[in-house]
């Protein structure tokens, strides 16, 4: 299990966005995979975190839309733990979080 706990609701460009993820075990390697709704769609990934011993891990979510006509842009931000016993993807339990960015640079 993987559940994005601590997630805001709207972001700006250029800025680095702590997110909390939660698992049912501590040693996961967590990140995030982020899509932007751009024309065309752009994607990202996070570093890879590890959880600690509550199974609880913050990673920096560095927001960088390159180009964007729009003013807003939507984000999907889905959480990925990997056991590193098994290296097997588990997506976020609970879907995928939006979050509206601000493309004003």
């Amino acid at each position: 299990m993987v559940q994005i706990i601590s997630f805001p609701s709207a972001v700006t460009n250029n800025s680095i966005v702590p997110v909390v993820v939660q698992t049912n075990q501590p040693g996961m390697v967590v990140y995030l995979s982020v899509v932007y709704e751009t024309v065309p769609p752009t994607a990202a990934t996070t570093q890879s975190r590890i959880t600690d011993g509550n199974g609880q891990a913050v990673i920096s979510w560095r927001v960088r839309i390159v180009f964007s006509r729009m003013t807003v842009v939507t984000a999907q931000v889905t959480a990925i733990a990997i056991d590193p016993m098994v290296a097997v993807h588990v997506p976020a339990s609970d879907g995928d979080d939006h979050a509206p960015v601000s493309s004003a640079m």
